[in-house]
Parts: C-alpha cells; structure tokens; sequence
C-alpha cells in the first residue's frame, strides 16, 4: 500500500501499517547484494519517513517517540557519509549545467575527477548495511507495541501536524534573517517533514492536499540541492584539494556560491506561499477536512456520531 492513511481501518492500526511498511522496504534494500548510491538514499528516505509518522502521532506516543525517534535518526546518520559523496558529484553536474556557456566545463574536469574517485573509494559499504538491515528488524519487532490506541483521530493527528508546520515557518523566518547553510538546512529538514504529512493526509482531499504537497517537493528539492551545494562547497575547501587544484577549486567554489544564491531565490517565494498561514488555522481546516472524508466514506448520521462520541 500507499504512503498514505486508509479508510475502514482504526488510525492507530493504519500507523503501524505504514510504519512495517518502511521498515520491510528498509530490510530489502539493506540485504542488497549491490548496494547503489539509489538503495542507499531509498533506505535513508525511509527512515525519514518514518520520522515523520512518528512526529504526526507524538502525543500518543509519550517516551517511545523519543527512543524511536533517535533510533531511525541514528540509522540514517550512519549512512549520510556514502550518500554525500554520490550527491557532491551531482550537485557539481548542475553547477555546470547551469555555467550555459560562459565556461568550458572542461575546465573542472580535474575536480570532477577527484570527486568521482572519492565516491568509488567508498569503504565499509555492506558492514553499514548489515547493521541497518539487523537495527530494522529489531525495529520491526517494537512497532506492535506502540500506544496507539489514543487519543482518536483526528486529536490523534493534530498536534503533530501543527507543530511540524510549525517548525517549518519559524525555520523560514530563521533562514530569511540570516541566509546560512546550517539555516536553509534546518528549514530543509522541516520542509520535508510537513510534505510528508500532507502526502499521508491526501485522502482527505486529494485535489488540495495533492497540490500542497506538489509545492512542499518542489521547495524540498531546492532546499535538497541547496545542501549538497553546502556540501560540496565545504569539500572544495578540504585536505582533498590542497595541492595544484587549489586554485582551481576556489574558483568553482565561487560557482558554486552563485548557483546556491539562485536556489535560494527560487525557494524563498515558494516558502512564503507555503508557510503563509498560522499554524492552528491550517489545522482547523485539515480537521475539517477530516469531517468531510468521513462524511463521504460513511454517510452523515455517522459523522455526526463519531464527532459526538470523540468531544465526549
């Protein structure tokens, strides 16, 4: 099934659905026998997923949203450094991409070459992969045991979808006050935080929650390449290219500089869309938005009684 809720399902059950889900998806890609740069970043998406089904139901979970919430963040982090060699060498392809003309790109061959030479020197590839595909079985054992039961949806949903929005609007405003590269990467994370949400409310409405969420990965994308540029730019500084390319790295370090300035400008209108309304008054109307999916799923009458029984 979908990244998504379902109908006819108790939500906390759907939760732990999803939740086994991810993490079987994180099992068959961690006990590949050729692990990509691709499965890499699938298993790493997964856990950040499930990070975010986690913050979605928080208040129900009390102290296991702590351990759980750590333990996928640590399983991840595991596996940033192979995924950053791989996207230094796509954030340096679009930085020249982007050069239309105005320099060979021959030029640069030099560091591209280095980069690609880091990327196939990866080390200790399938020992990380062992530990992540024996942490997300025993994962896989906990998720039964996650409270919940209560409160129902959607208190059970609310606060955490506020709050992750939240997060996200004030990140913006930390990000447009002083533009870093730590700023624009902390919105980054949240950013992506909310689109998840949005996808797994989208049945609520599809139409609405489809075209928020077309919005919230067009912004996380930019914000995506806005940190591997970060990445890219502090490697450019590094021991690797000390020698006679030092030179050379510096000015497309400048480059660098100037494409990562033009992502920010492309997300920052995006952001002020997407971040323009206050917390409660976004999860008011996704509350409502709620109501009306189980009006059409189960008449009125039902509604009204589930409304009813939920404010008792």
């Amino acid at each position: 099934m979908s990244f998504r809720i379902s109908s006819g399902v108790p939500f906390g059950d759907d939760i732990r659905r999803i939740a086994i889900e991810l993490i079987d998806g994180a099992i068959a890609d961690s006990g590949s026998c050729a692990p990509s740069p691709e499965g890499i970043h699938a298993i790493r998406k997964r856990c950040k997923k499930l990070r975010a089904l986690l913050r979605l139901v928080r208040p129900s979970l009390g102290d296991t949203y702590r351990q759980e919430n750590e333990y996928f963040r640590d399983l991840a982090s595991t596996l940033a450094p192979l995924r950053d060699v791989h996207a230094m060498v796509v954030a340096f392809d679009a930085v020249v991409g982007g050069l239309d003309g105005e320099v060979d790109p021959a030029t640069f061959l030099p560091l591209r070459r280095r980069l690609a030479r880091r990327e196939r020197r990866r080390t200790g590839v399938e020992q990380r992969l062992a530990d992540v595909h024996r942490r997300m079985e025993a994962a896989r054992e906990r998720v039964a045991a996650w409270p919940l039961d209560a409160p129902p949806a959607p208190e059970a949903w609310r606060i955490g979808f506020e709050g992750t929005y939240r997060r996200a609007r004030r990140a913006l405003a930390a990000a447009n006050q002083e533009p870093t590269a730590e700023r624009f990467h902390e919105w980054r994370k949240s950013v992506k935080y909310h689109w998840y949400h949005v996808r797994l409310l989208a049945p609520l409405w599809p139409e609405a929650c489809g075209a928020r969420a077309q919005t919230a990965n067009a912004l996380g994308e930019l914000l995506g390449s806005h940190h591997d540029l970060a990445v890219l730019r502090s490697a450019l500084g590094g021991p690797g290219f000390a020698d006679g390319t030092r030179g050379l790295a510096a000015s497309f370090a400048a480059l660098v500089d100037r494409h990562q300035a033009r992502v920010e400008a492309a997300a920052r209108p995006l952001g002020m869309r997407l971040f323009a309304e206050k917390p409660s008054r976004l999860g008011v109307r996704y509350e409502k938005y709620w109501t009306a999916w189980l009006e059409e799923l189960q008449g009125p009458a039902t509604t009204i009684r589930l409304a009813a029984a939920a404010s008792g």
